[in-house]
């Protein structure tokens, strides 16, 4: 079965002009919100590209120059960024189009290339919907979900590879927390950038406070120590990326508030050992020991082609009640891999238990779930 192709509206881009200026960009990002593009690259010597269900589409009749991009890019990233990347550094930042009431957000990211042995300039938009998704919308097992919603300490894991979707599966738990009208709950996130913004969500009992670290609060350390002195019950720090980061992360689940952060692991039996490998020789023990005592819960997410032309969340999970903790504490931090793959088959949810479910649905091709299972070593 193929894939249903998107709409003829889709490839109906706005008019390229021989100049691209903000404002012809402008329309070109908020055409791609609007069908649901989750990524617009923009190149110095290449035609813009979209990708809009895992398929990458060209998006301009012409490849666009090099002053251009880079005029594009000192309006969206400011007057420095040129100059930034012209040190081999990259730059990284948010641009929002407001259109009436409703604002568009991107997350950009501007890297220096090179194409046909000449230099130019790389920048993605990564389209960030207007709205967090409801958690009923994104397809969780109930058990995973009544699992997830039960939660009121410890850490919670969401992990998966970029673009898999965890960012916005987080989202859509705290959107849910603040329409419950049964949570009375203080949020409070630190992200670098934010990524998803609840303003228009009305909220029953609880709220949300969002820092962006390195805008509103230097440091991952002060952030925590900052966000501990504020009375949370839950802890957000988005995208755990590096030891510091972690360690801010387990300073906060080691509290009494609940703390999510997502994680780039692509399964769960994977996820504890890099954790540990972020610290030194004489601290991963330690850094063992405080995972494994905080972790209540693991989700591992990827995105597959779906049938319908869109994509599908396949997932693989695991709670850590006592008694698997208790085992896995026995366990030296580098022996935990394969344990933690029987605990999934025996009892979480494997990646193949999705898949196939999938498949059993039509929600998936066989062909794409046979090429999951082989790149999965399933």
């Amino acid at each position: 079965m193929m894939m249903a192709p998107p709409s003829s509206d889709f490839f109906d881009w706005p008019h390229l002009p021989p100049i691209m200026t903000q404002g012809d960009l402008d329309a070109c990002l908020l055409h791609a919100a609007r069908f649901g593009v989750t990524d617009v690259h923009i190149s110095s010597f290449l035609p813009i590209k979209a990708r809009l269900h895992s398929r990458l589409h060209t998006a301009s009749p012409r490849r666009l120059g090099f002053s251009e991009v880079e005029a594009l890019l000192a309006c969206v990233l400011g007057e420095q960024a040129p100059s930034t990347l012209g040190k081999g550094d990259d730059a990284d930042g948010d641009y929002s189009i407001l259109v009436g009431d409703v604002r568009h957000r991107f997350r950009v990211n501007a890297t220096r290339i090179g194409v046909n042995d000449q230099p130019g300039v790389h920048i993605t938009f990564r389209v960030h919907p207007s709205v967090p998704p409801r958690l009923a919308d994104l397809g969780l097992p109930p058990k995973l979900q009544e699992k997830l919603l039960s939660l009121r300490r410890g850490l919670i894991l969401i992990t998966g590879a970029v673009g898999s979707g965890k960012t916005t599966l987080l989202a859509a738990y705290l959107r849910h927390v603040l329409e419950d009208p049964d949570r009375h709950e203080t949020v409070v996130e630190f992200a670098s950038p934010t990524e998803f913004v609840f303003d228009d969500i009305r909220s029953a009992n609880s709220a949300i406070y969002q820092s962006q670290v390195g805008r509103d609060i230097p440091s991952w350390e002060r952030a925590v120590r900052n966000g501990l002195r504020r009375g949370p019950t839950i802890v957000v720090t988005q995208e755990t990326r590096d030891r510091a980061e972690m360690d801010a992360t387990l300073a906060s689940a080691k509290t009494a508030a609940l703390t999510l952060t997502t994680l780039h692991t692509t399964g769960v039996p994977e996820t504890v050992g890099r954790i540990v490998n972020l610290f030194p020789d004489d601290r991963k023990r330690t850094a063992y020991a405080d995972v494994i005592s905080s972790l209540q819960l693991i989700v591992s997410q990827t995105l597959l082609p779906a049938t319908d032309g869109t994509r599908v969340a396949a997932r693989e999970w695991l709670a850590l009640d006592v008694n698997l903790k208790t085992a896995l504490l026995d366990l030296s931090p580098n022996k935990t891999t394969n344990t933690l793959r029987t605990f999934v088959a025996t009892s979480g949810q494997a990646f193949k238990q999705d898949v196939d479910d999938l498949l059993r649905q039509g929600k998936i091709t066989p062909e794409t779930h046979q090429t999951f299972l082989t790149s999965y070593g399933a």
